[in-house]
């Protein structure tokens, strides 16, 4: 444990439900962190494995700044917005109960954070903990193909302009999230206030769909080395949201924030001819549907 005088502005958001199996570790990696952060805020959304238990355990024997909130929050994305609204700290850093710190984490991106006040977040590779439940598993082999997600941004800085980093012509191409998850972000709490909360109607692409937001109105810290790691198992929440209907609908709301006056400006010429096909590939399968849907009724009137 680092010296509590070395402490840190950062708040970390530990959004949590049925986490007992891998909640312990990832507490510890935030409290063998080479500096304290401001508090460590846990937002459970109704666990029934005793996750809880264990995270009162935990913060009773640390010496940190532990905040439990009160009230559960059902769903996934309304959790981690609960996490965020109860934050003090200069900065958020997210943590999944599944994931790690490694133990310079916040230290390193707090650094760059403070280089320059026009970054909105910080992030890094992280690498990837693939539990042997799901080796050979159609998404871990999608994951470990796109292990580096920011290759098209091509040498990143420290830090640079986030527009710039918008107006890659392989914006819509995979992998869409070319960021990371929350696990490897750290925020600037005050442009939440600005940009708004995740879109809590998507599970997918909340991550990116956020990150867009962000680009389009700050800076972009980057750190080459891997600060954390996440883990991949079967029960991740992302492997229970991976229908081709929730896919679609995850795209399509992305592509909405893209189109928006503040950011589609920002983009390539040949994202923004993709946006406008996109839309109206999305107007004619509505207006398909529609015409079915008409005809299905008219044969159970007719009958």
């Amino acid at each position: 444990m680092a010296n509590t005088s070395n402490n840190v502005p950062v708040t970390v958001c530990m959004p949590v439900y049925n986490g007992a199996l891998y909640i312990r570790d990832a507490i510890r990696s935030v409290l063998n962190q080479t500096v304290i952060p401001q508090e460590i805020i846990i937002s459970d959304s109704g666990s029934s494995d005793g996750s809880e238990n264990i995270v009162r355990e935990e913060a009773r024997r640390a010496q940190a700044n532990f905040i439990i909130l009160p009230t559960k929050t059902p769903g996934m994305v309304a959790n981690w917005n609960s996490t965020i609204r109860a934050a003090s700290g200069k900065y958020i850093k997210f943590l999944f109960q599944d994931d790690l710190l490694h133990p310079n984490c916040l230290e390193e991106m707090v650094k760059v954070a403070e280089c320059d006040e026009r970054i909105g977040f910080v992030f890094s590779p992280r690498e990837l903990l693939v539990e042997p439940s799901a080796e050979g598993d159609e998404i871990t082999k999608w994951l470990l193909k796109y292990h580096n997600l920011s290759a098209v941004f091509g040498e990143l800085k420290t830090s640079q302009c986030g527009s710039l980093l918008l107006r890659t012509q392989e914006l819509l191409q995979q992998p869409l999230n070319k960021i990371g998850e929350p696990t490897a972000v750290l925020v600037r709490t005050v442009l939440f206030r600005e940009v708004g909360l995740f879109n809590e109607k998507m599970r997918q692409l909340v991550d990116m769909e956020m990150w867009v937001r962000l680009m389009a109105i700050s800076h972009i810290g980057y750190i080459s080395k891997a600060l954390t790691s996440v883990r991949v198992h079967t029960q991740r929440a992302s492997n229970r949201h991976t229908s081709e209907e929730i896919v679609r609908f995850e795209r399509d709301c992305l592509c909405d924030t893209l189109r928006t006056p503040a950011i589609y400006p920002l983009l390539h010429w040949r994202v923004r001819c993709a946006l406008r096909f996109a839309q109206v590939r999305r107007h004619r399968l509505f207006a398909s549907r529609v015409t079915s849907l008409v005809r299905r009724l008219k044969r159970f009137i007719l009958e």
